[in-house]
């Protein structure tokens, strides 16, 4: 074991991350303590380091510190670092299943699903065999965000409530991603209220931790729910505070700017000012090529149904 090898896994256990559970960046932006500055700068050392440690050490050193290519989105290069760490079968199941974890968010990020799939169903059985609440909250929110992906929202939802069930114990961060997914299941197995209840929660908590981009996620969401609800004042509140935060200044963002203004102008009687929006936001699509989320794929698909009626 070289001692560049042992410097890195003592390194490792010192990473705190804020936003555990996201599947997004695990911290805010420009919020690099010492620890991640240089985890950042040796991450190209990380998978050398993860074969020289014996296969426990490199088990726990994965399990640490792959969030670090969810800060640089380099997403190949983590699953490359996940393997070497996870090759053989040494290490705890704890840290086997909390590095599997990873290996699962960064597939499913790749387009990997499969390989993702059954990586979360190996970390929640080494969950369950550590008994740990927070391997078994990370691996029922990845198998979540398959069944979700495939439109089992069903077996989605049962697997987001398992993580919120476990997650109950932990810091408050590690219920952020839980949250959303009960919320984000109910409103596509319509169940409209459960899922405002459960979307005003993960608002209210996004807000607490100080995550501003799960604070955009959130009211995005859960204005779409309140439109589907009927409740246009409520609605048109959400996508007020949304529009006060800032121009969108992202592809994205810009899309969902029109999507958004779009459906509340149909909702108020204004079809015109509607097919605008939508037009607006077919041109920022085709114009950026981005690939929007199954649950916005399905608002923009309903607008444009909507005005063709």
């Amino acid at each position: 074991m070289s001692v560049e090898a042992e410097r890195l896994l003592e390194l490792s256990r010192r990473a705190d991350w804020t936003f555990p559970t996201s599947s997004g960046p695990p911290l805010r932006p420009g919020e690099l303590e010492p620890w991640a500055e240089e985890l950042l700068a040796a991450r190209g050392d990380l998978a050398p380091a993860a074969t020289a440690l014996d296969r426990a050490d490199a088990a726990e050193l994965g399990a640490n510190a792959w969030r670090i290519w969810m800060v640089t989105r380099e997403l190949d290069n983590g699953r490359a670092f996940l393997a070497a760490a996870l090759d053989g079968s040494g290490g705890t199941p704890r840290h086997r299943a909390l590095a599997l974890y990873g290996d699962g968010l960064l597939a499913f990020w790749t387009g990997a699903y499969d390989d993702s799939r059954q990586a979360n169903e190996t970390a929640l059985a080494l969950a369950g065999e550590a008994a740990d609440d927070q391997a078994l909250t990370l691996a029922h929110l990845g198998l979540w965000r398959s069944c979700f992906g495939t439109a089992d929202y069903e077996q989605a939802r049962e697997h987001a409530q398992e993580a919120l069930a476990h997650a109950a114990s932990l810091s408050p961060a590690m219920s952020q991603a839980p949250l959303h997914g009960v919320g984000q299941s109910m409103r596509f197995m319509g169940d409209l209220d459960g899922a405002a209840e459960f979307l005003a929660e993960s608002l209210a908590l996004n807000r607490r931790i100080d995550d501003a981009g799960m604070v955009v996620v959130e009211l995005h969401n859960l204005g779409h729910v309140e439109l589907h609800r009927g409740n246009l004042d409520a609605a048109r509140r959400l996508f007020e505070e949304l529009g006060s935060l800032g121009p969108a200044d992202d592809p994205y963002g810009v899309v969902m700017t029109h999507l958004n203004a779009g459906a509340l102008a149909l909702a108020e009687g204004d079809p015109n000012q509607a097919a605008a929006e939508l037009e607006a936001a077919d041109t920022s699509l085709a114009e950026s090529g981005i690939e929007l989320a199954p649950d916005d794929r399905f608002e923009l698909e309903r607008l444009r149904e909507q005005l063709a009626d």
